[in-house]
């Protein structure tokens, strides 16, 4: 359906949104549970009753609507990044100049080591 992948990070942040979220709905059933059985009366209690519901649950909700948000930001301004695959015909055909010029290198490297073991050699036997 969508070839998009989804960012890890944004990944994250959503999944701890929806905690928070799932948090915020029990923590307000609760919330609606408790004040019930107090049997308090709304008229006259609002300020008391609002505020008993934000300290409560409702950073809560602002906490998960943020990391909803910045979850969101990070997937829409993320790169997208696509791994090419190789092509089937280039892996069946073998380069054979390019394996003769890694012998070759290796050959002559070996050939400089001791012409440089030599020289060594000899200024020590002159001592």
């Amino acid at each position: 359906m969508f070839n998009k992948k989804l960012p890890v990070i944004s990944f994250v942040l959503y999944v701890i949104a929806g905690i928070l979220a799932l948090f915020t709905i029990w923590s307000f059933l609760n919330i609606h549970s408790y004040i019930a059985s107090q049997q308090v009366s709304f008229s006259g209690n609002e300020y008391s009753i609002i505020s008993y519901y934000m300290t409560s649950a409702g950073q809560y909700l602002i906490f998960a609507i943020i990391l909803f948000s910045l979850g969101w930001i990070l997937q829409k301004f993320s790169p997208v990044t696509v791994k090419e695959t190789p092509e089937l015909e280039n892996l069946s055909t073998f380069d054979f100049e390019t394996a003769e010029d890694e012998t070759v290198e290796d050959e002559t490297a070996e050939d400089e080591t001791t012409e440089d073991e030599t020289v060594d050699d000899e200024i020590v036997d002159e001592n």
